[in-house]
């Protein structure tokens, strides 16, 4: 079964999906309006609620629809958006996977429990991404402010332009390349150790650990360098020339 929506641009500035075991994906496209395709078993596609109220678009699984029915198989949202349109974005699951890619935005916050998050070629004010067991990744955001949280898998930031950047990750590996220096970086690792790719030969770096090393040969520090403020128990944490490899 298949649910076809569509809205005029003008009167969507904001979209939250919160559903509990579906797929989500939203991207932009050479269209004029903000389109939604829902997919899935009879009963699941049924049972979506979607809402279009004061200029913000939800799309919402009820409270039950959390655990899977016995009867379905799958269900999948995939939204599209004008490549010019630039909203709010928050997309909430518990098992499934997001994918964003192509969009422009205000505030984009993309959070999962155990299904794989990850986000391509975004530009916003401010992008936040969570995993609990599934992977985060990314390419090519750029925002002032940018905030990344994992608690058991790995966490993929591919050429990243940011300013303030805040990264939190409990057991699985990082590895951040930047494409421009930023202007602050703060590290919150348990057990995982770190990569940093960055451009230009500086930054000044406070490194905290129990048991973890720092590696940062050739860089140099001084008080317009970017700023490394970083925190492991036996995590260590490398920083490299960008387009350098092990």
């Amino acid at each position: 079964m298949e649910r076809n929506i569509a809205y005029p641009t003008t009167l969507v500035s904001e979209i939250q999906v919160r559903v509990g075991w579906a797929q989500v994906e939203l991207f932009g496209a050479d269209i004029q309006e903000v389109q939604i395709a829902i997919a899935g078993d009879d009963r699941s596609v049924r049972e979506m609620v979607v809402r279009h109220e004061n200029e913000k678009l939800t799309i919402e699984q009820p409270q039950y629809g959390l655990l899977p029915h016995f009867d379905s198989k799958w269900l999948q949202i995939q939204m599209r958006v004008p490549r010019e349109w630039c909203g709010n974005v928050l997309l909430i699951t518990v098992s499934g996977a997001i994918s964003v890619r192509k969009i422009r935005g205000k505030e984009v916050h993309l959070d999962t429990a155990s299904g794989t998050v990850r986000a391509e070629h975004i530009q916003c004010d401010a992008f936040e991404m969570n995993a609990v067991s599934g992977a985060a990744q990314s390419m090519r955001v750029v925002s002032e402010k940018l905030q990344v949280r994992n608690v058991s898998s790995a966490i993929t930031l591919s050429e990243m332009d940011a300013d303030t950047v805040k990264v939190i990750s409990i057991s699985g590996q990082v590895v951040l390349d930047f494409v421009r220096p930023f202007r602050t970086l703060d590290l919150q690792v348990a057990t995982g150790d770190t990569q940093v790719h960055l451009p230009g030969g500086r930054a000044e770096v406070a490194f905290r650990s129990v048991s973890g090393k720092l590696s940062a040969e050739g860089f140099a520090g001084g008080p317009d360098a970017p700023g490394v403020r970083a925190t492991t128990i036996t995590g260590s944490l490398s920083i490299r020339a960008r387009g350098e490899t092990e």
